[in-house]
Order: C-alpha cells, then structure tokens, then sequence
C-alpha cells in the first residue's frame, strides 16, 4: 500500500512540474537545428516572458525596430517571444520587412526557422547564416565559444578551433 501511495504522489508531482515547465515556457521549441540556438532562444523565451516590457525595450533598441511592432507580434500576433526575436534577426539579415518575415514565419512554422530563412534568401553555410546563429547584440546572453576542442578551458583543448560549427 505504502508503494501505491508513492507512485501516486511522485506522478502528481511530475504532472504539477510538467505543468508549470509549459507555462513557464520551458517548452518552447525553436527548430533551428542548432542545438546551442534551440537552447538560448528557450532561455531567452523564458526570461523574456518573466519581463515583458523589458524584453520588449531590448529587442527595439538592439535593432531599431518599434517597440509598438514588436508589442503586437506578442500580444495581438500571439508569437513567443523568442519567434519575435528570431523575426526581427532573420528580417535584418536577409534584408527582407519584418511584415514579409512574419506571414513567411506563419506559413512554415512548423518547418522551423532554417525552412524559414532559406525562404528569405538565407541560404545554408553562407555568411548571413552563420551570423544568424551567432548574435552579438547580448539578447542571448553570452556568445558561446566556437572551438571544438576537449581541454580543460585553458585553449590547449584537442579540436580543430576554426571559427565554424
């Protein structure tokens, strides 16, 4: 009886933390492609939705783009914060309106983002690619190292260190 009681406490306590994971946005799937993209955009949707207005300001100013634009994406539009970012990134380095970035996001959503920016004339491997995965404007926190080696953090690691992923 005691082990009953047990797995019907631990499964209320998995279906609770399932729950608030999904509300907190921890659920979140970019489909980038990128693993090391797919986990700071879930980080940057999460903080994000813990300080709209915050966000919000960020985006507008990193990128001179309306903040009133960027407040109707979320709430009008209903996109994650993190789709909004990834908009406004795609729509600067393709060149392309953010409007024409929007209706193609809603088009191919369920593709992912690469489908997306190949779309809009991204094309895979090329300069604006990589730069799509690798911001520097501090909206994903810190840029991650690019080398691939297996030291110990003092750079005499055993990988190639060429600037690719």
């Amino acid at each position: 009886m005691k082990k009953v009681w047990l797995l019907v406490v631990l499964a209320g306590l998995f279906v609770t933390q399932g729950a608030f994971a999904q509300q907190a946005g921890f659920r979140y799937n970019s489909r980038t492609g990128d693993k090391e993209l797919d986990l700071s955009l879930g980080n940057l949707n999460v903080e994000a939705q813990a300080d709209m207005n915050n966000f919000i300001n960020r985006l507008s100013v990193s990128y001179n783009v309306p903040a009133k634009s960027i407040d109707v994406l979320i709430h009008k539009e209903k996109m994650q914060p993190a789709d909004v970012y990834m908009s406004v990134r795609v729509s600067r380095l393709a060149n392309q309106p953010l409007d024409t970035v929007v209706r193609e996001y809603k088009a191919n959503r369920g593709r992912g983002w690469g489908v997306i920016a190949k779309n809009l004339g991204i094309r895979p491997g090329s300069r604006e690619f990589h730069a799509l995965k690798h911001d520097d404007s501090g909206m994903l926190g810190e840029t991650p190292g690019k080398g691939h080696g297996r030291g110990n953090g003092n750079g005499r690691g055993h990988g190639r260190g060429h600037d690719r992923d």
